[in-house]
């Protein structure tokens, strides 16, 4: 299991593809990959999504 706090804080936009890639193919060797994140391009490749809401945190 991968945990991972806003893994995209800093990075490029380039860097951010990537990232999801890696993700995708942890994903796909049948890893769980749990992230917490505002990037809506990260969130749209999610398999599941759970929303705190305003102040959920």
């Amino acid at each position: 299991m991968y945990i991972l706090d806003e893994p995209t804080t800093g990075l490029h936009f380039d860097d951010i593809k990537k990232l999801i890639q890696v993700l995708r193919g942890l994903v796909d060797k049948g890893n769980t990959v749990v992230v917490t994140e505002h990037n809506l391009d990260v969130i749209r490749n999610a398999n599941w999504l759970i929303d705190l809401g305003p102040e959920g945190g």
